[in-house]
């Protein structure tokens, strides 16, 4: 290689490429045809964004050499960064046929496959260098991420394993192993490839807060603790670390940190501001009488029902609440009380003196387990429509019992609180009872079953809004929910519940109690292994055995 080119290309590795650049010309003013100089000025020319220059040097390098492999790639690389997929694809392909162990190119090529959703192609190419590679660690990695991806966990799982048994400090295939093991109810597994993550990299942010996500999971609450304190330390505007530790706090109980800890999620999920208004923010500090303050709800509808509660004790401080509430909600609680002014969240806001988030208020209030405003009913069905189900319901000598199996979707929780509805057989099984569905939308399967069975009571058409259950809760002599809105609703209205919860519930019911101090007539069903309902179902049938209404 021509010496001009050998310092060149030793100022172009520094980061001189002005002077890299000088040098490069001044071979090719007296060797127009210089492979070498074309070739590293287009890869120079790519680093600094001048994609004319360099694709018009990496096209003349290609023409004095078409049979190496090397400008190929590097005008793949180039067309990548202009979004031109498709003829970086072809480039890669090209620079792959000439240079068949080039297997940076048919990496590249297998990510740009991923990205136009060609994903057999490109496990074909993370195959072909896992096949023909002496260091395939990274193939069966992005293989493994790719699999995932598609939801062929078994087969994703298996590359991980093959990464680290090539790589046995492959720390990012330790993190994703992780991810996919809980993902699949392994949460001991998780917890073990975590810990193994931070063996390579102690102080890595992502493996810390995965590591404490999954402890939390596992019901290890001081340990997760523990974790988001020290991210916190290492990052002190790590807000999700913060979010976790103050829901962390609350499951156990400890209000007082929990609640002001909780507040950081106004800086985490911007939209339960008043919408970009500028109000002066109340969290109790200040005097609100014959003021107006806007309280918005947020989070989910089962969130907004549950901390209605707080409005009332806005009036008794003699303020004038202005509620945003989610559309869905509006008609159960316009009519609550002429003081507390209902808006749809979607309604232009009105002016007023304060703001506070709904989920803000029992902070406001400084909320311990032993003040949390827990009289019920703080809501009530409407007359008419209770009377209308009353009269639908022709049989009226049996128990009658609710039942809510089944939450929205895409609750980032549904797949650990929801069940399907074939698992309740066993309950809704029992002659004694009449059950009623308080659904109201079915998933593909539960609709099949409910228009094969005459045992459980289908009332989806005429539920049309929460008011509609709600006076069909009134109904109810008892309702056996999962943790959705509807047991909320029934809680809210007073009524005998019973709720069934994951391993891990949601902050709101603590941790180990039977009882809820936020509704007294709620009674909690816990899951005692990860993902295994069978146990639960099993308890309510033995509290159904002697239960006897009322």
């Amino acid at each position: 290689m021509n010496k001009l080119i050998l310092k060149g290309y030793k100022f172009h590795k520094s980061g001189r490429l002005e002077e890299a650049r000088k040098l490069y010309e001044r071979v090719l003013k007296s060797d127009p045809k210089n492979f070498e100089a074309c070739q590293l000025l287009g890869t120079l020319y790519t680093h600094e964004d001048n994609h004319d220059e360099a694709i018009f040097y990496l096209n003349k390098a290609i023409s004095l050499s078409p049979s190496n492999a090397l400008p190929y790639f590097n005008k793949g690389v180039l067309l990548t960064k202009v979004g031109k997929i498709e003829e970086a694809i072809s480039c890669y392909g090209i620079a792959g046929r000439i240079k068949p162990d080039y297997f940076e190119a048919f990496n590249n090529r297998a990510n740009l496959l991923i990205k136009i959703k060609c994903y057999e192609d490109a496990l074909n190419d993370f195959d072909y260098i896992i096949k023909n590679s002496n260091a395939a660690a990274s193939a069966h990695f992005n293989k493994a991420n790719l699999l995932k991806r598609l939801g062929r966990n078994k087969e994703a799982l298996f590359e991980y394993e093959m990464t680290l048994k090539i790589k046995n400090d492959y720390f990012e295939a330790y993190l994703n192993k992780g991810v996919l093991l809980k993902e699949s109810y392994d949460i001991k597994g998780a917890i073990e490839n975590y810990q193994k993550a931070l063996k390579i990299s102690p102080e890595n942010i992502d493996a810390l807060y995965n590591l404490g996500n999954s402890l939390q999971e596992d019901g290890q609450i001081k340990k997760a603790l523990h974790l988001y304190n020290k991210i916190i330390e290492l990052n002190p505007n790590h807000h999700s670390a913060r979010w976790n530790k103050s829901l962390a706090l609350l499951l156990q109980g400890d209000f007082k940190n929990g609640w002001k800890e909780y507040e950081c999620r106004t800086t985490i999920k911007k939209q339960i501001l008043c919408n970009g208004k500028k109000l002066q923010e109340w969290r109790g500090e200040k005097s609100i009488r014959n003021k107006k303050i806007i309280i918005s709800s947020e989070q989910g509808l089962g969130d907004s029902i549950q901390f209605f509660r707080y409005l009332p004790k806005i009036i008794e401080m003699q303020g004038t609440p202005i509620f945003r509430v989610q559309s869905p909600l509006k008609e159960l609680f316009q009519d609550f009380d002429t003081k507390i002014k209902v808006i749809d969240e979607k309604e232009s806001i009105p002016n007023a003196d304060f703001h506070c988030p709904l989920m803000s208020l029992p902070y406001a209030f400084r909320t311990t387990l032993d003040t949390i405003p827990n009289n019920t009913p703080y809501l009530r069905a409407d007359k008419k429509l209770k009377f209308f189900f009353e009269n639908a319901i022709k049989e009226k000598g049996k128990i009658k019992i609710g039942i809510a199996w089944s939450g929205a979707a895409n609750h980032k929780n549904d797949r650990n609180r929801s069940l399907a509805l074939s698992q309740l057989f066993p309950v809704i099984n029992n002659n004694r009872f009449e059950f009623h569905s308080l659904q109201k939308e079915y998933r593909g399967g539960d609709q099949i079953i409910i228009e094969d069975n005459d045992r459980l009571m289908d009332h989806s058409k005429t539920l049309k809004s929460f008011s509609d259950t709600a006076a069909l809760i009134e109904c109810m002599d008892l309702v056996i929910s999962v943790d959705t809105s509807v047991a909320h609703l029934s809680g809210a209205l007073g009524k005998r519940t019973w709720i069934l919860l994951p391993f891990m519930p949601d902050f709101r019911w603590l941790l180990e109690r039977k009882d809820s101090p936020w509704y007294p007539t709620v009674d909690l069903f816990r899951q005692e292994k990860i993902g295994k309902w069978d146990e639960v179902i099993q308890q309510i049938n033995i509290a159904l055995d002697s239960y006897h209404g009322g």
